[in-house]
């Protein structure tokens, strides 16, 4: 399972149940001390759930460029946008990083621009040695356009569209994912720049909960897009993802019982326990490069549970 995913689904689960405590509802007004306890745990909580969001977000794109050493850059299935990114763009990040060396901790200049020279050359050999510097720019935070970047990139047709279809799919109702994550960047800025700053409970749960659908939709779109590049030998033009290559298993408690089953399908397959079904959609998903989720009750339920275990 990748490591950016484990992380990132221990992280929200804490934030979730953070959020969950009394300790974040406020009192009335005299209880001065009680209410800004409550306005901090609140701000905290929201800015963790973006934070978590970069990160995961960061180390993905990461994790995925990585799978790529086992195809030759001669591949038909590879995106002109990828490759421009494991050249062009790889070779740019690289110099804004050795300009600001200390800021991003690089002990030895000369060491890191010959390794990254390897790998940014590897495209002319036989084996593509991905540099991790290819789908990631020399910001302190991220912005819409390296989450679009990242995508089209993998040859995701229209990034906001097949995510929202995604969520859509998943939760039901209308999903933004621009929209969402403007608004999510825009209350990291109010939290880091107005010092009285406060927000409903119904905002900071709405927050982690569309934290977590960017963070599951993404994923999902970008692991497909990228197994069907890394699995695409046969093609003969570079490969394309919508919404429909998506393929999806949901594990579900109905009636009292978990089991997982297939998007559309009326009957699934029962397990004992909620970790058993995932398993069982895990081994599923795998030979049919299918993800899996744990269906949220509702859109506003934030997703608690995913995988791509095809990559």
């Amino acid at each position: 399972m990748s490591q950016a995913r484990k992380d990132l689904l221990a992280r929200l689960s804490k934030l979730a149940d953070a959020a969950s405590k009394d300790e974040v509802n406020s009192k009335p007004a005299h209880e001065e001390g009680w209410n800004e306890r409550a306005r901090l745990l609140k701000i905290g909580i929201a800015l963790s759930v973006f934070t978590s969001l970069e990160d995961f977000v960061k180390r993905r794109v990461i994790e995925v460029l990585l799978k790529l050493n086992t195809i030759s850059p001669k591949s038909k299935a590879i995106p002109s946008k990828l490759l421009d990114a494991l050249t062009v763009e790889a070779v740019k990040t690289v110099a804004g990083r050795i300009n600001h060396a200390e800021r991003f901790k690089i002990g030895d200049v000369r060491v890191f621009a010959m390794d990254q020279a390897k790998k940014i050359a590897s495209l002319a050999d036989n084996l593509i040695i991905p540099s991790e510097m290819a789908l990631t720019d020399n910001n302190s935070n991220i912005s819409w356009a390296l989450i679009e970047g990242a995508l089209l990139s993998f040859g995701v047709t229209n990034p906001a569209s097949v995510m929202g279809g995604v969520a859509q799919r998943i939760a039901g109702g209308i999903f933004a994912p621009k929209d969402h994550f403007e608004k999510a960047t825009e209350l990291r800025h109010q939290v880091a720049h107005e010092p009285w700053f406060d927000m409903p409970v119904g905002d900071m749960t709405t927050h982690l909960s569309t934290g977590a659908m960017l963070c599951c939709s993404f994923d999902l779109v970008l692991s497909t897009a990228a197994a069907r590049i890394v699995q695409g030998t046969h093609l003969i033009q570079p490969s394309s993802t919508s919404n429909k290559d998506v393929a999806l298993i949901f594990v579900e408690k109905a009636g009292g019982r978990w089991r997982h089953k297939g998007e559309g399908a009326k009957k699934g397959k029962v397990a004992a326990d909620e970790d058993l079904a995932f398993e069982a959609a895990r081994n599923v998903g795998g030979g049919t490069q299918s993800c899996v989720v744990i269906a949220p009750a509702d859109a506003r339920s934030p997703c608690t549970r995913w995988d791509a275990p095809f990559l």
